[in-house]
């Protein structure tokens, strides 16, 4: 169950639980000191099929694939909004190791916050969290940030492996480890679908029937909009309307918007790696999606002909 990325061989031993911080960081030295590749993936737990596509290639990649199992409000972070979900951590242990996970950490909370509330926290700027911000809690991007550096710190210098399904949560991810200079390489994985185009995710064993039958439409009006991009539209404003007008048709839209893949900032004219992104409130499971998509600059085009 061991990856051996950079042909190190098996250097994480048996796989296990611990419950420590110090467990993990010792693990994690010692793999290094080895000459081995230390692995992390960052989830609460209901794993799935994307969670398990994403680990099957971190167990690929190195030699230690550490993965956390802990979920807390946590006083000073979060607030009180945090939505309940269903988690059987025996279960997913259980999965992560046959999918290649080398450690799992289960920590009490005593042993991650030892002193409640937290009065440190890591604050995404409004301009990459605010307007997309989780309709269920407003601290997420807070929380998640937080909760992550947290772990970078206990796990050290790694690959950090997460899903681009996450995209916004992603983009934050990627500004924290530059501004703090946190030596964990960010790992993005392609979003995972089911055969019918919906997302890979936990929230979907919350949908109705009727909800789960019309979820996909959050697929389709993104595949819609990319035909209408690569078709020449290039005003962002219908692009948002497109988007908009499709999926409103199912449920109510929290977002549906275009924006530079990078930054997450508002582009018009169309131009460049964009992203479009939606988010819809199926009747009170909210579910996101988004695609990516090229736009050539006709100003560069015209340069390298000329």
């Amino acid at each position: 169950m061991t990856g051996n990325g950079n042909g190190s061989g098996n250097l994480a031993g048996s796989a296990r639980t611990v419950t420590t911080i110090a467990e993990v960081r010792a693990a994690a030295d010692a793999v290094r000191a080895a000459g081995g590749r230390v692995g992390f993936f960052g989830t609460s737990g209901a794993l799935h099929e994307g969670h398990l596509t994403v680990i099957r290639r971190m167990a690929a990649e190195c030699d230690l694939s550490i993965m956390p199992l802990f979920l807390a409000p946590v006083p000073g972070v979060t607030s009180d909004a945090v939505p309940a979900y269903d988690r059987d951590f025996d279960a997913d242990a259980a999965l992560a190791f046959d999918a290649g996970v080398n450690l799992v950490f289960r920590p009490a909370v005593a042993q991650m916050y030892p002193d409640l509330p937290v009065r440190t926290a890591v604050v995404p700027a409004d301009e990459l969290a605010a307007p997309w911000e989780n309709a269920e809690d407003p601290s997420f991007m807070r929380m998640a940030a937080t909760a992550l550096a947290k772990y970078y710190n206990i796990v050290g210098p790694c690959r950090a492996y997460t899903g681009e399904k996450d995209w916004v949560p992603l983009t934050v991810l990627r500004r924290m480890v530059v501004d703090l200079s946190i030596r964990a390489e960010i790992v993005a994985c392609p979003v995972v679908r089911l055969a019918d185009g919906l997302c890979a995710s936990s929230r979907n064993r919350r949908l109705s029937g009727a909800d789960r039958a019309a979820a996909p439409a959050l697929y389709a009006a993104l595949r819609a909009a990319v035909a209408a991009v690569e078709a020449g539209e290039r005003d962002a404003e219908a692009i948002r309307t497109l988007l908009r007008r499709r999926i409103s048709a199912v449920a109510p839209v929290d977002y549906a918007e275009v924006v530079d893949a990078a930054t997450l900032a508002r582009v018009d004219p169309l131009v460049g790696e964009l992203r479009l992104l939606v988010s819809a409130d199926f009747t009170g499971t909210h579910l996101f999606d988004n695609v990516g998509v090229t736009v050539p600059d006709p100003a560069i085009r015209r340069r390298t002909s000329g």
